[in-house]
């Protein structure tokens, strides 16, 4: 729980030998280039890159040196990445995630006065949000809020009235889980 006080002061360990293109505890999209890159800072010799997923590996790639390895997954998960040194032990793991997210709106386009709905899917993010935005001024900004039942039925309605000036806005899905967020994006041009 926080606060930890014994582990807020304890001096960070630092990855000298791999880091992830977007850092460490990062969500990815299926199929979105996760680039490994091999930094070795201690000059020990790294003989493998091990990707896993859960208990499962992934991938043993047989490395040569430092260098930028690019990988697609496309399988939801939770992964770890490791290398194996030239004595044989094992570097700090990276962790990220593999994630899907996306959403349909409606064919019909949007009114003000009537509610209207926003299917979706998700795998290995919960849904926490969807934020509507004008794109003129004054810039309107307004949030849905999902529910569990939300969450379940895989559909969340926009209620009429929420957005209160026609043209076009954006569509935001929001989906976390416990290395980050990521965020999908539509345009709908809402009438009178």
């Amino acid at each position: 729980m926080f606060p930890n006080y014994q582990e807020d002061s304890a001096t960070p360990a630092i990855n000298r030998v791999l880091l992830l293109d977007r850092g460490d505890w990062v969500p990815y999209f299926k199929d979105q280039a996760v680039k490994f890159h091999v930094m070795d800072r201690e000059s020990q010799g790294v003989q493998a890159l091990v990707v896993n997923r859960g208990d499962t590996a992934v991938e043993e790639i047989a490395l040569r040196g430092r260098g930028v390895i690019e990988r697609l997954f496309s399988d939801c998960g939770d992964y770890t990445a490791q290398c194996v040194m030239s004595d044989g032990s094992r570097s700090q793991e990276c962790e990220f995630s593999v994630c899907d997210l996306d959403f349909r709106l409606p064919a019909e386009t949007p009114t003000r006065d009537k509610p209207w709905e926003i299917r979706f899917t998700a795998g290995n993010l919960n849904v926490i949000t969807v934020q509507i935005m004008s794109s003129k001024p004054p810039y309107g900004r307004y949030n849905v809020w999902l529910t569990e039942q939300d969450r379940r039925s895989r559909k969340v309605t926009v209620p009429a009235g929420l957005v209160r000036d026609p043209g076009l806005v954006h569509v935001w899905l929001i989906g976390e889980n416990r290395y980050g967020r990521l965020t999908r994006q539509e345009e709908v041009v809402f009438v009178d």
